[in-house]
């Protein structure tokens, strides 16, 4: 549902997901995601500080937290959650990374946020076909470090190219592309059925 755009749906079931298991950070990010695109930053601000509070380690909870952010214009408060998040990240390193090379960027730290672009892309498991989730973060990452033919390069590699990929895309890390033709016919290829070329 939420990767389809049908969010008030995709809302409902997290909020009785919530209920079912209160202990589960990642509910809370999701609908934290959920939350932002809508324009509810404050609301999302608290699910992400939720899902840290229910899990401390976290590191997606708090690369998702940074993202938020980094967009409000606090890139300290964004660095210091990407650096933690690497730190203290388990399994899948490349949020972290990737969150942490576009804190770096907003810094004007652009060598080190190149090598923690490296750092990400080596976290994929198939750097020839990034998967969308893989996507999100790094060719967020690359936007930040003024990398925007390599990120739509990322994002034409990507497979499958359906719901999720067109779901990461509406962010607003991703609005330095809008009117590139090659980032159109991404977005077209990957727009869920009942999604209009402007939905966000």
């Amino acid at each position: 549902l939420m990767a389809l755009g049908r969010w008030n749906e995709a809302r409902s079931a997290y909020r009785r997901a919530i209920a079912l298991e209160p202990d589960r950070a990642q509910t809370y990010v999701s609908l934290g995601s959920i939350e932002r695109k809508e324009g509810n930053a404050d609301l999302a601000r608290r699910l992400y500080d939720t899902a840290l509070v229910v899990d401390p380690g976290a590191s997606y909870a708090r690369s998702a937290r940074a993202v938020l952010r980094l967009a409000e214009g606090d890139v300290r408060g964004a660095l210091e959650d990407a650096e933690t998040a690497v730190r203290t990240t388990q399994g899948y390193s490349l949020p972290p990374h990737a969150m942490l090379a576009s804190a770096l960027a907003r810094s004007g730290r652009l060598t080190e946020a190149n090598l923690e672009i490296e750092a990400a892309n080596a976290a994929m498991a198939d750097p020839d076909v990034p998967g969308p989730t893989d996507a999100r973060w790094l060719g967020s990452a690359l936007i930040a470090a003024g990398r925007t033919d390599d990120a739509i390069t990322l994002l034409e590699r990507t497979r499958p190219r359906g719901a999720w990929l067109w779901f990461y895309c509406t962010a607003s890390d991703f609005d330095p592309l809008r009117a590139d033709p090659r980032f159109v016919r991404i977005m077209n290829g990957a727009r869920p059925p009942g999604q209009s070329q402007g939905s966000r």
